[in-house]
C-alpha cells in the first residue's frame, strides 16, 4: 500500500494542485478526501510546461515497497526492501545519492543511561533538558543539561556540560554549572536557568536558555562563550509578552541560524494561567535582537524539547511529542 500525500505548485502558470477535491486528470490513482492512493501501481499527472516545481510528500510505505519520483528527465528512486537502504538517487547524476529524511530511521535506545542525576548537589534530584551539540575545531562532543536539587516540590536549576571524544563516554566539566543563578527570587533568572540550546556562528558560542523568575515566568536569556565552557550571561534575548498573550511566559527555546544568516528561534509560549501552550516563531538578524513572528502550532504538545538541524532537505526538527503528527514549518524557513 502506498499512501502519497502532496501539495504541488506549477510557477510557470501559477496553478495550485487541490488534493482536498477531485485533482482531475491522475492515471493510476485515485484521489479521496484530500489523499492520493496508490495501490501496487503508479500515479501520472501530467504538468504543464512550468519552469519551476516543487512537492511536499508524505508517504507511508509497507516494508518491501519502493518508489519512483520522475519528472522530465530527473528520476528517484527509494528502495525499502530490507538490505535496499533508505537513499533517493537520480540517474541523471549517478554519482550524487541524498539520504532520505532522518524521520524515517528507527532509533533504538541504549540501556544504560549516559547521564545520570550528579554527585554534586546542585544536579543530585533531576539531569534533564539534554542538548547536544558537536564542535569541529576542538573534534569534541558537548552535552548540556539542566541539572536539579534534591528537594520536595520545584528544585533551583541550573545548567551543566559534560564532554566526550566519541559521543559515547562522557566527561562532566569540573567548573559546573555553567549557568548558574543567584538564588534571588527577585531576578528574571534567580529560581531556574534550564531547557538550553547551542549555536555555534562564526567562531562564538551562542546559549539560549529559559530563566524563571519566581511567582512571574520565564524568560528566554542568552549567554556567550568562546569554547563552550566558560559562560557569559548577556542578558535576556526575548522577555516576556503582554499580559494576556498566549506567550506571556516563553521557555524551552530551539535556534538555528539559516543559509541566509536570518536566525530562527522556536518556543514554548504560555498564557498566565497555563503550564504549557502553544509553540511560537521569532526571528533575529544576528542573535541578539529577537522579534516575535506568532505561532507556528497552537497544539501544546508540539514542542516539547525540540531540536532542528539542517539536512539535505532544509530545516528538520526533533521533538517530544503525543502522536506522530508533523510539525508545521514556520513561514521564513525552508
Amino acid at each position: 500500500m502506498l499512501l502519497l500525500l502532496a501539495t504541488l505548485t506549477f510557477a510557470a502558470e501559477l496553478s495550485f494542485e487541490d488534493f482536498t477535491a477531485d485533482a482531475g486528470a491522475w492515471s493510476g490513482g485515485a484521489v479521496a478526501d484530500g489523499v492520493l492512493r496508490v495501490t501496487d501501481a503508479e500515479a501520472t499527472r501530467p504538468l504543464p510546461a512550468a519552469t519551476a516545481f516543487s512537492a511536499a510528500l508524505r508517504l507511508r510505505l509497507a516494508e518491501g515497497d519502493g518508489l519512483t519520483l520522475a519528472i522530465g528527465e530527473a528520476r528517484w528512486t527509494a528502495d525499502f526492501t530490507p538490505d535496499g537502504g533508505l537513499t533517493l538517487s537520480s540517474p541523471t547524476d549517478p554519482g550524487e545519492a541524498w539520504p532520505m529524511p532522518a524521520g524515517h530511521y528507527t532509533w533504538a535506545p541504549d540501556d544504560a543511561p549516559v547521564m545520570e542525576p550528579g554527585p554534586q548537589y546542585w544536579d543530585a534530584g533531576d539531569a534533564l533538558h539534554a542538548e547536544v551539540i558537536y564542535d569541529t575545531d576542538s573534534e569534541t562532543w558537548f552535552l548540556y543539561w539542566t541539572g536539579a536539587h534534591p528537594r520536595d516540590g520545584y528544585g533551583y536549576r541550573q545548567i551543566g556540560v559534560a564532554t566526550s571524544p566519541d559521543g559515547v563516554n562522557w566527561t562532566r566539566y569540573e567548573g559546573n554549572p555553567v549557568i548558574t543563578i543567584d538564588y534571588d527570587r527577585t531576578t528574571v533568572d534567580g529560581i531556574h536557568a534550564h531547557m538550553p540550546t547551542v549555536v555555534i556562528h562564526d567562531a562564538q558560542w551562542h546559549m539560549y536558555y529559559a530563566c524563571y523568575q519566581n511567582d512571574v515566568g520565564n524568560r528566554i536569556c542568552h549567554a556567550t562563550s568562546e569554547d563552550g565552557l566558560l559562560w557569559d550571561k548577556q542578558g535576556v534575548a526575548l522577555d516576556l509578552g503582554e499580559a494576556d498573550a498566549w506567550d506571556f511566559s516563553v521557555r524551552q527555546p530551539d535556534v538555528l541560524v539559516g543559509p541566509d544568516g536570518t536566525w530562527h528561534m522556536l518556543y514554548n509560549g504560555t498564557s498566565p494561567d497555563g503550564h504549557y501552550g502553544a509553540t511560537g516563531y521569532a526571528t533575529s538578524p544576528d542573535g541578539w535582537t529577537w522579534t516575535r513572528a506568532g505561532q507556528a502550532s497552537a497544539d501544546e504538545y508540539r514542542l516539547q524539547g525540540g531540536g532542528m538541524f539542517e539536512s539535505p532537505y532544509g530545516v528538520e526538527q526533533w521533538w517530544n511529542c503525543e502522536d506522530v503528527s508533523a510539525i508545521p514549518r514556520p513561514p521564513g524557513i525552508r
